[in-house]
């Protein structure tokens, strides 16, 4: 995406000290990242480098093409693109033997099912052992350590300062409170921190993330000139598609002030079209769509549906998956593997809907203070916020057309936390079709 500048996006390129950038979807985040990236390049000393961190692989390789897009190749040598955990083993790695008296090794998920399997005993206790006695580190411990190193080494929180005078955080809704406390201790005079992101994109909850971080930023980043900057402009979807996703997440917490506004091309104002789950219906849309030529995503809120799809939906499926990639315009995902795509027409399958209670996950997360003072339910009030973020994101990657499918028969009870109770079939950018009778074939 081509930017053009504004005076918002030159306060952020020209910004000294941590920086608080916030948009919601196609608003050019990574983009103004990346320029105020190119422009720190330019003052960096001998030795020094700009750290870039995102929290998926696929965020990477965007990123990464992007800096193609964006920057010359002696400039692209100046960034290091990184997952956090990549960061964070790379980090032990190095520095591990601080913690334990020697060089570090890690015990990656599959293996370490194979070793709870023949164990015998207390294994979270046996984990921590591990790594204390052993210096094997389970991998989810990995980042858990590199805040115990950075604690209680200076002299790393020194080296890491001085090599990278510039963090970047991608998608910073996604940060958990370990993470959060690394970055923390990471920050300074010397290392300046920028977070990009989208409060109400914050959908991992379930892993310790909350929009909380990004609402305390300036304050836990305590810095003499701390800029934060909205970014409004969705250069993606049109104005209905906009409108329906803020109207759904209006209802849970976030950063006041937000209103995104359509700024890419012109085009015609479609509303979101919720519609009972009718598999022939949904297959001849998506087949009309697909034969206009149109990106399509479907997504569902449930990994098990891919297996429950109509045949002749399969058959779609696998007829694009054997072109070229370059070719391909389907793709099929769950809502939470979507963040960062967009198609010119998105189908979602099934309400976004919190239907469990948790105890245990209650009292971690008060134990971390992600929720309010005397909460006893803290986790599970956020589960209900967070279904209508779900909701958003989901929406938010339509270009043009979005069809929500939801089952008839889902769980009506009144106390159940669903996003679709947020629909408005008196708004002009829904149109809900629920319960209707001899639906003409639309689209």
């Amino acid at each position: 995406m081509k930017l053009t500048l504004e005076d918002k996006h030159r306060r952020i390129i020209a910004a000294d000290g941590h920086l608080l950038v916030t948009g919601g979807p196609g608003s050019g985040k990574t983009t103004i990242a990346l320029l105020k990236a190119q422009e720190r390049s330019r003052s960096l000393k001998p030795g020094q480098e700009i750290l870039f961190l995102s929290f998926s692989r696929s965020a990477v390789r965007q990123i990464l093409t992007r800096c193609r897009d964006i920057l010359r190749p002696a400039e692209r040598r100046l960034i290091q693109v990184k997952t956090y955990h990549l960061f964070c083993l790379e980090t032990l790695m190095a520095h591990g033997r601080l913690l334990c008296g020697r060089p570090v090794a890690f015990l990656y998920p599959g293996e370490e099912r194979v070793q709870k399997s023949i164990f015998d005993g207390d294994w979270d206790a046996e984990r921590l052992r591990l790594a204390a006695d052993d210096g094997l580190y389970c991998f989810d411990l990995v980042a858990s350590a590199v805040a115990t190193l950075f604690e209680q080494c200076a002299a790393v929180r020194t080296l890491f300062a001085d090599k990278y005078p510039l963090v970047i955080v991608d998608e910073f809704q996604d940060t958990n409170n370990i993470q959060y406390a690394w970055l923390r201790m990471m920050a300074g005079p010397d290392c300046h921190v920028m977070i990009v992101g989208d409060d109400d994109q914050s959908i991992y909850g379930w892993r310790g993330s909350s929009p909380k971080f990004f609402m305390e930023f300036p304050k836990e980043f305590p810095s003499p000139s701390t800029t934060k900057v909205m970014l409004s402009d969705n250069f993606r979807s049109h104005q209905h598609i906009i409108d329906a996703a803020e109207h759904i997440v209006r209802a849970a917490p976030a950063i006041s002030g937000k209103k995104a506004r359509a700024s890419g091309p012109v085009q015609e104002l479609l509303p979101v079209t919720v519609l009972d789950r009718n598999d022939d219906q949904l297959v001849a849309s998506l087949i009309e769509h697909y034969n206009a030529g149109d990106s399509v995503l479907l997504l569902y809120r449930k990994g098990s549906e891919r297996s429950k799809l109509p045949e002749a939906l399969q058959q779609v499926i696998n007829a694009d998956y054997a072109l070229p990639p370059q070719d391909r315009r389907l793709k099929q995902l769950t809502y939470h593997s979507a963040k960062g795509l967009q198609a010119d027409a998105v189908f979602l399958l099934g309400d976004c809907q919190h239907l469990t209670q948790s105890p245990y996950k209650n009292q971690v997360y008060q134990l971390a203070g992600l929720g309010k003072e005397g909460d006893l339910e803290a986790f599970d009030n956020a589960q209900k916020d967070e279904v209508l973020r779900l909701a958003y994101v989901a929406i938010t990657r339509a270009v043009r057309h979005c069809y929500w499918f939801i089952d008839a028969s889902g769980n009506d009870e009144a106390n159940v936390p669903k996003a679709s109770a947020r629909i408005a079939g008196d708004k002009a950018f829904f149109e809900d079709r629920r319960g209707a009778v001899n639906l003409d074939a639309q689209l």
